[in-house]
């Protein structure tokens, strides 16, 4: 153990050095998105709702850190969670911290707005972070093995499925990336020739292990929910966990997985990075990545060609099995915290790369051109993240002294002696004194604080985690029905925004401001 850790030392303090540089502004503010993120508190324990998505190990982990969710302590762990994922990986590869493809690898990965989006999640950071780091120790485990003399096998496939268990538990979306280190390796077996025999034991412990987990947490659902008196919910597909379901859409999930590969790297849905509206950098880098593949495939084809057909059938399942949880949650829509297999794409494919390099001709010049074609992703990456974060801390000033300009004014018209509920009518953003930069837009929609373009419930715990968070006072927002009631009422339309005279007013006992014309 000790020599483990002084091999991978410095790397660990070099990639934690580096990811509080990157995402220093979500750390020391205390950055949350506008959902989610500011409906928690920095004390929230998982229960029947997370049970109900079929996360029904996550309240485990809460109660094992009593609920507490504070700034610098979840993000910090959360980043080591990711970075001990990067070396497990790294080590189920064989690469060695004194190589800077192993940083390149890493960085690809940790530095994306992706991982900063987790990060805004305070409550759930953590919950995030290891299921990652369980994605990877599950492959790391079949493929180096657990010696126990004649019951090593079987060992190791049970211990492999437990991460899976705890994976999925967790956060379905992230067995995306066992199956892509899953292919990955297999890539790299046949490259490198490897024995027959080896690549069947990894292939059959590997699918043995990834479902035996899988139904070990699909069984435990049912349970969890009858033991806690929880019922699965309707949120983003979670009411259809169910193995006749997910194989009755297996056809039309195969193609949607294609849709979103391409919407993430060509498309607008997902701000990954800030090369993203330059189509063709995106595209040369693809196609270098492919073209590496491509020299592999036909050196790999002069010497075994069924190990040549199986390594482009990999190379052709990699986007596939980048959304892969479209087949356990056939009903789910890809949201920016689900996209962890496209977020890993690039890492694990420059990989596969640097791989194809080390042994492939011209060494040194395609070695020269892959470290150029990272670092120019890395930067775009960590440009990204800037602006998600900076459309983030902008967002928040304007909503939170936009909010507090009402508070004052609500106090002064005697809402403190009145109480009651308060509708607010509106987003932020729309507002005329709400000031933002020309990047905002550039930033993920989740991090565009004040344009959380939901109502409803959403709205109502937005606005109220708002003043809880930042003013330390309660004010209880209206419910679904009478927001909607009063939104489709032509003289609240007919409201001014505030601060405007008349963008308050009470109506049928409830207080409404008028925030702004965007709903």
């Amino acid at each position: 153990m000790k020599q483990i850790i002084k091999k991978w030392e410095k790397f660990f303090v070099i990639n934690l050095a580096m990811e509080i540089f990157t995402f220093f502004m979500t750390i020391s503010l205390g950055l949350v998105n506008h959902l989610d993120g500011i409906w928690h508190s920095a004390f929230s324990l998982a229960g029947n709702w997370e049970r109900g998505e079929g996360r029904w190990v996550w309240p485990y982990i809460d109660k094992m850190r009593f609920g507490l969710a504070a700034e610098p302590l979840t993000s910090v762990v959360s980043i080591v969670l990711f970075i001990v994922g990067n070396i497990f990986l790294l080590e189920l590869f064989e690469i060695g911290p004194e190589c800077i493809k192993a940083y390149l690898i890493s960085f690809l990965f940790l530095m994306t707005t992706s991982v900063g989006v987790w990060l805004t999640f305070k409550y759930a950071a953590i919950s995030f972070a290891l299921p990652y780091l369980f994605s990877v120790v599950a492959l790391f485990i079949v493929k180096k093995g657990i010696n126990v003399s004649k019951y090593s096998d079987a060992v190791t496939i049970v211990a492999a499925a437990i991460c899976i268990v705890l994976l999925m538990g967790q956060y379905q979306a992230f067995i995306n990336c066992t199956c892509m280190i899953f292919l990955a390796q297999l890539m790299i077996m046949f490259y490198r020739e490897c024995e027959k025999k080896e690549v069947i034991s990894f292939s059959l412990k590997s699918a043995i292990s990834i479902v035996l987990g899988g139904t070990i947490y699909l069984a435990g659902i049912p349970i969890m929910n009858s033991i806690y008196g929880s019922k699965m919910t309707d949120y983003n597909g979670s009411g259809s966990l169910s193995i006749s379901y997910m194989i009755s859409r297996i056809p039309a999930r195969f193609k949607t997985t294609f849709y979103y590969f391409k919407e993430y790297f060509f498309g607008q849905m997902y701000r990954w990075n800030r090369l993203q509206d330059h189509y063709i950098v995106i595209g040369l880098f693809m196609v270098l990545v492919l073209s590496f593949c491509v020299i592999g495939t036909v050196e790999i084809f002069k010497k075994n060609k069924v190990y040549g057909i199986l390594f482009v059938i990999c190379m052709l399942l990699m986007p596939v099995a980048a959304n892969v949880v479209l087949f356990v949650a056939p009903d789910a829509f890809l949201s920016i915290q689900m996209i962890c297999g496209l977020a890993f794409y690039f890492p694990i494919m420059m990989l596969i790369a640097f791989e194809i390099q080390e042994k492939g001709f011209n060494k040194k010049w395609a070695g020269i051109l892959l470290t150029i074609c990272c670092i120019v992703m890395i930067y775009g990456n960590y440009i990204a993240t800037q602006i998600d974060q900076e459309a983030c801390k902008e967002g928040r000033t304007g909503t939170v002294t936009l909010a507090g300009e009402v508070l004052d004014t609500l106090l002064e018209l005697g809402y403190a002696d009145n109480g009651g509920k308060v509708c607010f009518i509106g987003m932020p953003v729309g507002n005329e004194r709400f000031m933002y930069s020309e990047h905002f837009y550039l930033a993920n929609n989740l991090m565009q604080f004040g344009d959380w373009g939901s109502t409803g419930s959403s709205h109502k715990q937005t606005w109220e985690g708002i003043y809880r968070e930042y003013f330390g006072y309660y004010v209880q927002a209206c419910d679904s029905d009478e927001f909607y009631a009063i939104l489709d009422r032509d003289d609240v339309k007919a409201m001014p925004m505030f601060p405007r005279r008349g963008s308050i007013a009470n109506i049928d006992g409830i207080t409404v401001v008028k925030i702004s014309n965007k709903y």
